[in-house]
């Protein structure tokens, strides 16, 4: 038996809950007030652009921060903060500060572009005409030239409502380039450098590029060749190495903003160091506040299996859906089903899509170019963001070029034939169909995933990859649950001189603080974990010793208790996919212990995975594990490390 939903998660603003949850179902997530919400859109598509919705909050929380971090969901408006935050930092600091925007790809620029905001009663037009995106070498030396300029010299175009000069917006790339050189173009000397950061915001976008730490940086916006790869992750190395500079640096009149849709990297590494953490301001929206912002009806969240590849499920079901706007996203060349580089699988995908609609195609092979690529991708730039004129597209089919910061906002189905094995990759493709659109009343994720197949020469197969689509998806849904239905309690109103106010929203983290709240949790794991007899019985015995020992709060006693039982069902239950795996394959294959009936498969670990799965726990679920590496060692010395299909 699961948690009932009504005792931890009331019906807030109209939103409707399954009866019960399960982590690892398909799941339908409906909003009653849909209706009402297009209607406010119309009043949003104004000239004048004011901070709506959750971006007041947020832009009162750090809008004086040194150092922050704002996390929101793709397409709930980050953008337009920035902007504010930029102007409010230079009037506020009377034209002495620079506004540096850093973007990753050129067309995430011009969302930056000119745009007349109202703040603090006033109207100001923010017009960064220095605009560094193109990677040209004019380009390069004039924003060298825009770092070492004083901000005295730069506000000379500026007025008391014209922000002319000191706002800019540039490449993650060229940054680096200016920053570190390359042959034929002299870098930034150390003076140079000192002087480039004096009253500068460097205001990062999509800031998971950010490589910090020992391991890869996220990337994903094309299918790279080996030396673009390359090039890309030095790219990403210099950015990591230009904020490690910033935060070593005895300069008080440098300051960082960071947004993006995840606190964490592809590689699942947080995005902050942990030496790093008490410098900065983390605002986090949550993911049910913007959904409620979106006047989508429906959210639907599915999986289907396939054998050979799934071309004839997509067409199937793009046939089933007529009106919708899909995007179907495809593997990279030579990965998954999707063959080498003549690719007749996506050919005959593509031929049978044109039968169906008009299509955008960016998947680069035989037959489509890079430049033709390009050129498809400007006309999809240019699809319309309201409903104004009619969208010219009705199917886009990508690999990764539009995971990330390309909006089309008409989309409303996603047909994903692609796992991401990125958590982040996971993020950024969700977002994709969760853009505000008056006419847009349902939106439809469904994931397409191999069946399992044992195959023929096991010997040159690593077992884990025979699980790896499997898994991937369940992660997804594992965030899909996390963000749609967090572990929420309903607390009693407290009492005002006009009266009693209604029930407060709150978490067992925010009620107990994090510290307390995770020894909690890890006491409460270890006793359930040495239960011979695992029944909600003895789930609610150690939840009723564990808070008799901590918790005294008896006026939301309930509600803290189902709270609690619901962790542990997330924890310790074997995920409920409905598929079929070859048991005794997976333990010749290198599993040396098999749920039986369920998908969850244990191995040994090296050194070097022990201390990957050790950083993706500590650095995004540190409620599982509160210890440090040697601590967490000790833990899963006698016990088995989970791995597969939602392993724990």
């Amino acid at each position: 038996m699961w948690a009932q939903v009504s005792d931890v998660y009331p019906d807030k603003d109209g939103i409707t809950f399954p009866e019960e949850i399960n982590v690892f179902e398909p799941f339908i997530l409906e909003n009653k007030n849909a209706r009402e919400t297009r209607i406010l859109f119309r009043d949003t598509l104004t000239k004048i652009k004011r901070l709506t919705l959750w971006q007041p909050k947020a832009f009162k929380f750090v809008k004086d921060e040194r150092f922050s971090v704002i996390q929101a969901f793709c397409g709930s408006g980050k953008t337009v903060l920035q902007i504010f935050l930029a102007v409010y930092d230079i009037i506020t600091s009377r034209f002495t500060r620079k506004q540096l925007i850093a973007v990753p790809c050129n067309h995430i620029g011009s969302g930056f572009a000119r745009m007349k905001i109202r703040l603090l009663k006033r109207v100001f037009d923010w017009y960064p005409s220095a605009n560094f995106t193109e990677y040209s070498p004019g380009k390069i030396k004039l924003l060298r030239e825009w770092l070492l300029a004083t901000p005295e010299h730069l506000r000379a175009a500026s007025s008391s409502q014209l922000i002319n000069g000191l706002g800019a917006v540039c490449s993650q790339k060229a940054l680096v380039m200016v920053w570190f050189g390359r042959p034929g173009f002299r870098g930034l000397t150390k003076s140079e450098k000192s002087r480039a950061i004096r009253n500068l915001t460097l205001r990062v976008d999509e800031a998971h590029h950010i490589k910090q730490s020992g391991t890869d940086p996220d990337l994903f916006e094309f299918e790279l060749t080996l030396e673009e790869l390359a090039i890309a992750k030095e790219e990403a190395n210099g950015l990591g190495k230009i904020i490690d500079y910033i935060l070593s640096s005895k300069s008080t009149s440098v300051k960082l903003c960071y947004t993006t849709a995840t606190f964490f990297r592809g590689d699942s590494c947080p995005i902050v160091l942990e030496k790093h953490r008490k410098k900065f301001k983390f605002y986090h929206l949550d993911w049910l506040e913007h959904w409620e912002t979106l006047g989508i009806s429906k959210l639907s969240f599915e999986y289907l299996f396939f054998d050979a590849d799934p071309i004839n499920s997509m067409l199937d079901v793009i046939r089933k859906n007529p009106g919708r706007r899909f995007l179907v996203i495809v593997p990279p060349k030579n990965q998954k089903w999707r063959g080498d580089y003549s690719c007749p699988r996506i050919k005959r995908l593509v031929r049978e899509l044109n039968k169906l609609g008009n299509v955008c195609d960016l998947v680069v092979r035989d037959g489509l170019t890079v430049s033709k690529q390009k050129a498809n991708k400007k006309l999809l730039l240019e699809e319309p963001k309201d409903t104004s004129s009619k969208p010219k597209f009705d199917i886009v089919l990508s690999c990764n070029l539009v995971r990330e910061g390309t909006d089309w906002v008409p989309c409303d189905f996603i047909l994903n034939a692609a796992v991401e094995s990125s958590p982040t990759v996971a993020v950024q493709t969700l977002g994709r169909p969760f853009r505000r659109y008056e006419v847009k009343d349902e939106v439809t994720i469904l994931t397409f995933v191999k069946r399992f197949v044992i195959p023929k020469d096991s010997s040159t197969v690593e077992p884990r990859e025979i699980l790896s689509d499997r898994t991937n998806m369940l992660l997804v849904l594992t965030m899909l649950q996390d963000m749609a239905y967090p572990t929420k309690l309903n607390l009693p109103g407290t009492k005002k001189k006009s009266g009693p106010s209604g029930p407060k929203i709150s978490t067992l983290e925010m009620l107990y603080g994090t510290d307390f709240y995770l020894k909690i949790l890890d006491e409460m794991f270890e006793s359930y974990e040495r239960l011979l007899d695992k029944t909600e019985e003895g789930m609610d015995i150690v939840i009723e010793s564990i808070m008799d020992k901590y918790l005294t709060l008896d006026d939301y006693k309930k509600v803290v208790a189902e709270s609690l039982k619901l962790r542990i069902f997330r924890h310790f239950k074997p995920p409920s996919i409905r598929c079929e795996i070859d048991e005794t394959y997976m333990r010749r294959a290198g599993f040396d212990k098999v749920v039986q009936g369920g998908t969850l498969y244990f191995a040994d670990l090296s050194k070097k995975d022990l201390r990957t799965a050790y950083e993706i726990i500590r650095g995004n679920f540190p409620d599982l594990y509160s210890t440090d590496y040697e601590g967490f060692i000790k833990r899963i010395e006698t016990r088995p490390v989970g791995y597969g299909s939602g392993g724990s």
